[in-house]
């Protein structure tokens, strides 16, 4: 891949970098030239993928944290102030998909609360203290999900969380455009990364789940993080500069059926 350094002289925070859409968002983000802060739970993933990126000519930083935490989330966005003074691209991208299954009466509460947490509490924790640093032009895009439109077998509780991101970064996209800003959704289907593969490798018949998942969507086959990464790109500069509120299916066609 060939880079356009569409990304130069921004400064973007990426939180949920350390793996998956996460880290491959950082990846493409660095070789278009932005400066980076990225955040994550596991602090030695992060510091090794920040440390590869500066060593390939990018501006990365790291800082360790739960999204929904807000001491956690204030600092993430600290230090995008105190180094750049200022946030242009803002990927709210963290979350957790695997507690919360089953049929929605024998989910526990504290596995609801993990889910919301994270997935809603974490995007408007995050959101709310990189506000401030968002100047007019800047783009904030919120990892959501197919599941934020439809709900599987098993999967009420993080379809729920999923709908209810989708509706507050449409909420946020209202209250931003008077500043400029915009504020969109990305809406993946189901894409090759470290959480699927675990998934299908912990299945009893791993080769006949890795065939289900593929044969999920119309395209017969899962997505990718990289197509993932693409599709933020797109949404964070000014490729879509007259998109906000909106939300973008990257599902391979799984919703239309």
């Amino acid at each position: 891949m060939t880079s356009s350094q569409r990304l130069k002289g921004k400064v973007a925070v990426v939180t949920g970098a350390t793996s998956g859409f996460g880290e491959a968002i950082a990846r493409l983000f660095a070789m278009e030239g932005a400066a980076l802060v990225l955040g994550g739970r596991r602090s030695g993933a992060g510091e090794a993928l920040s440390a590869e990126l500066r060593s390939l000519g990018a501006d990365a930083q790291f800082v360790a944290g739960d999204v929904g935490n807000e001491r956690d989330a204030d600092a993430l966005v600290a230090c995008a102030r105190g180094a750049h003074g200022r946030i242009d691209v803002l990927v709210l991208n963290a979350g957790i998909g695997y507690p919360g299954t089953g049929p929605f009466w024998e989910v526990p509460p504290q596995e609801f609360d993990l889910v919301f947490g994270t997935n809603v509490r974490g995007v408007w924790l995050c959101a709310r203290a990189a506000a401030p640093l968002l100047g007019r032009g800047a783009s904030v895009v919120v990892m959501a999900s197919m599941s934020s439109f439809v709900v599987y077998p098993g999967e009420t509780v993080y379809s729920a969380s999923k709908g209810a991101v989708l509706q507050l970064a449409r909420g946020m996209a209202g209250d931003l455009a008077p500043r400029g800003i915009r504020v969109n959704a990305l809406c993946p289907g189901i894409c090759d990364t470290p959480l699927t593969r675990w998934f299908i490798d912990t299945a009893d018949d791993p080769t006949a789940t890795e065939a289900e998942f593929a044969a999920f969507a119309p395209l017969e086959r899962m997505g990718t993080a990289d197509e993932i990464a693409r599709a933020t790109l797109f949404l964070a500069t000014e490729d879509s500069s007259y998109c906000t509120g909106s939300s973008l299916l990257i599902d391979g066609g799984a919703t239309i059926r």
